[in-house]
Parts: C-alpha cells; sequence; structure tokens
C-alpha cells in the first residue's frame, strides 16, 4: 500500500479540501503548531490549525498533525508536548502525531539565541525528542519524528527512538536512506488542486488508521472485539426457545434433509461430540417437553 499525502501549515494560506480530495489526495498532515526562536521559546499555535482540521474532517480526509519543535532541554520538551496535547483536546487523528526535529535556524546576530537542536550533542537532542514522543505516547497518542536524511543518519541515536514511527524528509526522486520510515516526504513542490502555490508531497506506506483506531488512540474510543451471544443448547433454529419445532429440524438435519450453520450446529449439538445425529433430536425433544434441564 502506498499512497499520497499533502502536508500543510498557515504557509500554504486557505485550502479549499474539497477539491484536494476530489484530486485523488486522501490524507493530510497539519501543522497544529512551533516554539518561536525568540529568548523566551512561545509557544505558538499554526494560525490556521482549526480551519484546516475542521474543512479536511469535513471533507473526509485522513488527518495527521505535525508541531515543529525548538527545544534545547528536556524541559522545553515537556513544555511543547504539554501544549501539543492542549492543542489535540477533543479532536481525533487518522494519522500520527509528528515531531518535527530539524531547527538550525541561527539568530545570534539579533541577540535572542546562541544556539539551535542541531547545535546539540547527538545523547541530548535523542533525550529531548525522547521525552516530547514519549509524554505525548503516554497521553494516548500514536507518534512519530518528522526530520531529515541527514539527521536522521547522524543527528539523532534511532537505536533509542526506533519505537516511533519515522516521517523522512528527502527531496528526491528515490531516497537512498536505509532506516526503516513509513512516509517519505519527497518534495516540497507539489501541486493539487485547490491549494494556491507549491505543497509538500509524501508517500505513506502503511495504513495508520486502522491500527489507531483499534487500538483507540489519536482521541478515538478503543475497538472491543464482538463478544459472541450466549449459546442456547437445543435451541436449533435460534428463536429463543426449545420446542418440538427444534428436535425436528435436527432429526432432519441428522439424516441430512437439512443445512446447518455453524451456529446451528453448536446449538443442535447437544453431546459436543461434532456431529449431530438423532440422539441429539430426542434430546432437545426431551428437553422441550421438560423432562430435561
Amino acid at each position: 500500500m502506498a499512497t499520497q499525502v499533502i502536508d500543510v501549515s498557515t504557509h500554504n494560506g486557505a485550502i479549499d479540501f474539497r477539491r484536494v480530495k476530489a484530486a485523488g489526495i486522501e490524507n493530510v498532515i497539519i501543522r497544529c503548531g512551533f516554539t518561536g526562536y525568540g529568548s523566551s521559546h512561545t509557544l505558538n499555535k499554526d494560525a490556521r490549525f482549526e480551519e484546516n482540521y475542521r474543512k479536511a474532517k469535513e471533507a473526509g480526509l485522513h488527518v495527521g498533525t505535525y508541531y515543529y519543535a525548538v527545544a534545547l532541554t528536556e524541559a522545553d520538551a515537556d513544555r511543547e508536548a504539554a501544549f501539543v496535547l492542549s492543542l489535540l483536546k477533543d479532536k481525533q487523528f487518522e494519522l500520527p502525531i509528528y515531531y518535527d526535529v530539524e531547527d538550525v535556524h541561527d539568530t545570534r546576530a539579533a541577540g535572542v539565541l546562541t544556539q539551535n537542536m542541531q547545535g546539540l550533542s547527538k545523547a541530548q537532542l535523542t533525550a529531548i525528542v525522547n521525552r516530547f514522543c514519549d509524554t505525548v505516547e503516554k497521553a494516548g497518542y500514536f507518534v512519530g519524528i518528522y526530520s531529515g536524511k541527514y539527521w536522521f543518519r547522524d543527528e539523532l541515536d534511532m537505536s533509542v527512538l526506533n519505537r516511533y514511527t519515522v516521517w523522512l524528509a528527502h527531496w528526491t526522486t528515490q531516497t537512498d536512506y536505509t532506516g526503516p520510515y513509513a512516509l517519505w516526504q519527497y518534495t516540497d513542490s507539489g501541486r493539487v488542486d485547490g491549494i494556491q502555490g507549491n505543497v509538500d508531497m509524501n508517500i505513506l506506506y502503511q495504513d495508520f488508521a486502522p491500527i489507531i483506531k483499534r487500538l483507540g488512540l489519536n482521541g478515538f474510543p478503543k475497538q472491543t472485539a464482538p463478544t459472541e451471544p450466549a449459546i442456547l443448547k437445543g435451541d436449533a433454529n435460534g428463536d429463543g426457545e426449545i420446542t418440538e419445532d427444534d428436535a425436528l429440524l435436527t432429526l432432519r438435519r441428522s439424516v441430512g434433509l437439512e443445512i446447518f450453520t455453524e451456529a446451528q450446529e453448536k446449538r443442535a449439538d447437544m453431546d459436543d461430540d461434532g456431529s449431530i445425529t438423532a440422539a441429539d433430536a430426542r434430546e432437545i425433544l426431551r428437553k422441550s417437553a421438560g423432562l430435561e434441564d
């Protein structure tokens, strides 16, 4: 299975998701927010997150989300995780919640920030990413990491982070990244009806929606296996009572004049020997007459 996915933010402007859906796009990952680069590291909701989420859902697309990180410490990751969880409240996502790790901004000239995420050691960066992902995962969400080929290869310790699904950014016609990934962003120059200008395009290789729904993650209620109705032994026709009709039906089955369903076989096989015989019919008749419990 490989399907097309777009990812969008406020930078894509107003989007007509019905036209996007009509163009054959079934999945969208929407930016929910980002951390600012200033010394205060402000937490910001994407200006079009609510609008994009609502319209994508109304159009029938599967939706995921991502948050652009600028965390330099595990405490920063805690703040970002708490903020993201507040944005996800009362929403449902068929695709994972991604932590976007790619901060290379250098704002030293403005005197507000002297370090970015790329300047951290591999151990520090890995701990920060793990802290965010673990927190959001424990809150009941299917979590993933977004980053580029070289970050996954050189900056992050994927032996520590391998339980999270990977969204790989590598703008090329054929990636040579050798690690596992379920989503590949292959260009930032896609064109899709309903969106003005370029849009990021991705290929999804895993059907996340049934997994997420079955496990009750990302805002969905957990699905429970249907319980089989109780078997009333002797009720061959399944009408909820044991009568002479059940005995006659079972007798006909024993000589090949009736075809039973699997459920009927279980109800009529009184001695549980795996076959329907005249003995089963006799026992059902006795039960119908009150001669057997």
